[in-house]
C-alpha cells in the first residue's frame, strides 16, 4: 500500500480510527472502502466513499475494486435516495500527487456522493464529458488526472482536467443557492445530525471483522452488503 508523504487525515482518522470529530467516524466498513459523512456537508445525506488504501484515485482499485464499489452503489444508493434525494457521484481523481490540481484537497481517493438533482444538472453541463461504458472502465484512467461524474447508469469522465479546489462543492452549493461550500468554514453539524437520524436502521453494508469504530447508533444497521 502506498503511503502519503505527510499525515493523511483519511488514513489517520477514518481508516486507523483515531477519530477527532463525528465526521471522522465511518458509517460502514465495506472492505476496500468505507462510507463516511462528508465534512462540510451542506445538505443532509452528503457522504463519501473513502478507499481503505492510500491511493490517489479510485481508478487505482482496478476493474475488480471498481466493480465492488458499483455493486454497493447500485444496491444502497436507491434506498438512501428515498431519504435524501437523487444522488450523483463525483471524484477528483489524481494520477499522482505531483501531477497538479484536480480540485481535490487530499490525494487519498474519495468519491463524493451528493443528493442533489440541481447540482447534478449543473455539473453535467459544466465540462466536456466523455461517456465510458461502465464504472469498471474507469480503471483505464489509472495514472492520469481525471474528473468522474456518475448518475444513475451513466458514467462520465474528463481527463487531464485542471479544476479549482472544492470545485464540485462550489458548483453544487451554488445550484442550491447556498454559500456554505467551504468545508473549512462550515462543518455541517446540523446536517450530520439529520443524516444520522435518517440512516438509523437502514442497511448500509456489512462490517468487516477488522472494521474501525463505527457510529454507535449505526452498528446494528450493517447487515448483508
Amino acid at each position: 500500500m502506498a503511503q502519503p508523504d505527510g499525515p493523511c487525515p483519511f488514513c489517520d482518522k477514518v481508516i486507523a480510527g483515531r477519530n477527532r470529530t463525528a465526521f471522522d467516524v465511518p458509517l460502514a466498513d465495506l472492505g476496500a472502502f468505507l462510507l463516511a459523512p462528508a465534512l462540510g456537508m451542506f445538505v443532509p445525506g452528503y457522504l463519501l466513499l473513502v478507499a481503505r488504501d492510500h491511493v490517489p484515485s479510485f481508478a487505482h482499485l482496478g476493474a475488480e475494486g471498481l466493480a465492488a464499489v458499483e455493486a454497493w452503489r447500485r444496491r444502497r444508493l436507491p434506498g438512501l435516495g428515498e431519504r435524501f434525494g437523487e444522488y450523483f457521484a463525483f471524484e477528483h481523481g489524481m494520477g499522482a500527487p505531483a501531477d497538479g490540481r484536480t480540485g481535490a484537497c487530499l490525494d487519498h481517493a474519495h468519491l463524493h456522493l451528493v443528493p442533489s438533482a440541481a447540482g447534478a444538472k449543473v455539473i453535467a453541463d459544466a465540462l466536456p464529458w466523455e461517456e465510458i461504458p461502465s464504472y469498471e472502465a474507469l480503471a483505464d484512467a489509472r495514472g492520469v488526472r481525471y474528473s468522474y461524474f456518475g448518475r444513475g447508469d451513466r458514467h462520465l469522465v474528463v481527463r487531464d482536467v485542471d479544476l479549482p479546489s472544492q470545485w464540485v462543492r462550489r458548483q453544487t452549493a451554488c445550484a442550491l443557492g447556498l454559500d456554505t461550500w467551504d468545508w473549512a468554514a462550515y462543518a455541517g453539524e446540523l446536517e450530520l445530525a439529520v443524516t444520522l437520524a435518517k440512516v438509523e436502521g437502514h442497511e448500509l453494508g456489512s462490517a468487516a471483522p477488522s472494521s474501525p469504530t463505527l457510529h454507535p447508533t449505526l452498528k446494528s444497521t450493517h447487515l448483508v452488503s
